[in-house]
């Protein structure tokens, strides 16, 4: 539900098409004390800034925002653009060579840990001011920071579950953040969020199995692919056969099985959030799709939702299937 778009969408340019090398960095910056008023051409270059990034970065997300109502639109900007910059300390070379990202990262834990009081950064600045008028809780954002700071090294996940828990550290913080700024703070609401965070990490993950693999990082469980006699020497030869469709199978068929689970939880969103909510869920999931017409592919093409299939399905959601899920 509330994870929609913000889970950790690694290194791509826009989250879906290309990739290119970023634009925006958000430096950590000198904190002040939140007593302290902040001109007002300060919050709408912040919020100028997190629409540019969010625009730039992340298509379907910036597509679907366009159907929220301007407050909320400006307040999960804000929010996406914070898990952008984090995300893209965690997984790009950094701005300064002589500051490790490890450092970076906790200069923003710290900063969240302290309040997220006012700064002169301007992702900093526009997430404080969410903060200050939606009570907006910090465990997740931090949990969300931590996790990232756990990632920066090799690893290779060793099964389903381990593979959830990094996917909730990635995303599902995210999703339960967003679904508290659309409203829905309750913990059914909650858990739902949490769902549709880890489905489109491990969303993510299927689409990234190339990328990931060159930096360390595996996230296909070890178990899995012991199952079916898939090595890691198979992955860093990108081996697509029969051994390796099985397995994509099952992680498709398990980021599902959180997606009908992120999707229980529509109803509890405001009526006027529900449909956005609805449309980049399942735009992000035709990336799942995508990867199956591809025969799985996933080391040769990069799996993404084509523009002209985002507008073909915002009109089927409003005028069918979306009747169910938006209460009318």
């Amino acid at each position: 539900m509330g994870g929609v778009m913000l889970s950790r969408a690694k290194r791509s340019g826009s989250g879906e098409t290309g990739v290119r090398q970023p634009v925006y960095r958000s430096l950590p910056g000198a904190l002040v004390p939140t007593s302290m008023a902040a001109p007002k051409g300060q919050d709408d270059a912040a919020a100028s800034y997190c629409l540019d990034l969010t625009r730039d970065r992340a298509h379907s997300f910036y597509f679907a925002t366009r159907f929220l109502p301007a407050p909320t639109r400006r307040n999960v900007v804000a929010l996406y653009a914070f898990c952008r910059t984090v995300d893209d300390i965690a997984d790009l070379p950094p701005a300064n060579p002589d500051i490790p990202p490890a450092q970076t990262l906790d200069s923003w834990r710290d900063w969240l840990l302290a309040g997220a009081p006012g700064s002169p950064d301007l992702v900093r600045h526009a997430l404080a001011r969410v903060v200050a008028r939606t009570g907006l809780p910090l465990q997740p954002l931090i949990e969300l920071v931590e996790s990232l700071i756990e990632d920066l090294g090799s690893r290779h996940v060793p099964d389903l579950p381990a593979l959830e828990r990094y996917a909730h550290g990635v995303a599902g913080t995210v999703g339960s953040a967003m679904a508290h700024l659309l409203g829905a703070s309750g913990a059914a609401a909650q858990s739902h969020a949490r769902s549709l965070g880890i489905a489109m990490q491990m969303t993510n993950v299927l689409r990234d199995i190339g990328e990931d693999q060159a930096r360390g990082r595996i996230y296909l469980p070890a178990e899995e692919m012991a199952r079916v006699g898939y090595s890691r020497l198979d992955l860093a030869h990108g081996v697509v056969d029969e051994r390796f469709v099985r397995l994509m199978r099952v992680l498709v068929a398990h980021a599902r099985s959180f997606y009908a689970d992120g999707m229980a939880g529509i109803a509890y969103l405001p009526r006027e959030c529900r449909f956005p909510i609805v449309l980049a869920a399942n735009t992000y999931a035709g990336i799942l799709t995508d990867i199956e017409k591809a025969g799985y592919n996933v080391f040769h093409y990069r799996a993404h939702t084509r523009r002209r299939d985002k507008v073909w399905l915002a009109a089927r959601l409003s005028f069918h299937r979306g009747r169910r899920w938006l209460g009318r």
